[in-house]
């Protein structure tokens, strides 16, 4: 089993990683690359499903303890209902930037506006039901 077991990690790591882009946030991608990890591991001839197995957790919580839950994107890159939400509310504000976030379980996009000399940052929903407000 130990011959071809990266080959099984590989496969994990794969999925893993294709599966991240159908989910909010990047959990999965830090787990693919513990794959891999593990994969490398196997065919550098480490033999031992445990050891193995210890890279790929190490390597994973690691990555994941240490990614963050924002991520700066473009705004060609924010669904059209979340900016429409945003203009409606705020139809005169300068956008400085946004970020997609993931808080509490919930994934939402994050506007830092200036209204005038006052800056905030406005939460809305993947959906654009929710906006919130912090100054």
């Amino acid at each position: 089993m130990s011959n071809g077991i990266w080959v099984l990690w590989v496969i994990l790591g794969g999925i893993l990683i294709v599966a991240e882009v159908f989910t909010p946030g990047f959990v999965l991608l830090w787990f693919g690359i513990g794959a891999l990890a593990a994969a490398v591991a196997a065919i550098s001839g480490i033999s031992s499903f445990a050891l193995q197995f210890l890279i790929f957790s190490v390597v994973s919580i690691a990555l994941t303890a240490c990614s963050s839950n924002e991520f700066e994107i473009k705004e060609t890159d924010v669904p059209q209902n979340v900016i429409a939400t945003l203009r409606a509310k705020y139809p005169a504000v300068q956008i400085i930037k946004w970020e997609a976030e993931k808080e509490n379980g919930k994934f939402y996009f994050e506007a830092k506006i200036k209204d005038g000399a006052k800056e905030k940052e406005v939460h809305i929903t993947a959906d654009g039901s929710s906006v919130t407000e912090e100054d």
